[in-house]
């Protein structure tokens, strides 16, 4: 695996999550079914429970990358294939999971994939509520710990709120790298 490459998603996946947590903070839901009769219609938290594979394709992160790898061809459309498949392939590999610790608390956890073994980069306690329909707020709610865990503190992040696309599907805004959309592992 590449690293550098590699980290650029797992990089993404935290970068997603704090520009979430830092725009969802202060801010409350403009949602008007939020905490009204119509919250039966609202997100079910345990939708998240699982794993969720990064997908490129879907993210608007592919264009810039396919643009870079474009311009790195300079023009030979087979390079230009190769690099995008490269970098597919290494996105891949970069997963988020939304599980129980030991204590049955809420965790969400950005790790990546080499062959069988899960390198951690961020696992964090959360707290997982309905944000109206389609959406779950995720409040951090202990230490993080984890290879990027520094980087996730250093963000003074609180919250972060993920929307529902469909039961095998989930994205996350990121200011600058745009919509961060995941995929349910089978």
């Amino acid at each position: 695996m590449k690293t550098l490459t590699f980290a650029a998603f797992s990089l993404a996946s935290i970068a997603s999550l704090a520009a979430c947590l830092t725009a969802c903070a202060s801010a409350s839901s403009t949602d008007p079914s939020v905490g009204s009769v119509a919250a039966a219609a609202q997100a079910d938290p345990a939708s998240l429970d699982g794993t969720w594979v990064f997908a490129i394709d879907a993210s608007d992160v592919a264009e810039p990358v396919r643009a870079r790898c474009a311009t790195k061809a300079a023009g030979d459309a087979a390079k230009a294939d190769a690099c995008w498949r490269e970098i597919a392939t290494q996105a891949a590999r970069e997963k988020i999971r939304f599980g129980k610790d030991g204590a049955g608390r809420a965790v969400w956890t950005s790790f990546g994939m080499e062959g069988d073994k899960e390198e951690i980069f961020v696992e964090v306690p959360v707290e997982l509520g309905a944000d109206g329909p389609g959406h779950v707020l995720a409040k951090i709610a202990g230490k993080a710990t984890g290879g990027m865990a520094a980087q996730l503190e250093k963000a003074n992040i609180t919250v972060m709120r993920i929307e529902l696309v469909d039961a095998r599907t989930i994205a996350m805004n990121d200011p600058k790298k745009g919509r961060l959309v995941y995929t349910k592992e089978r």
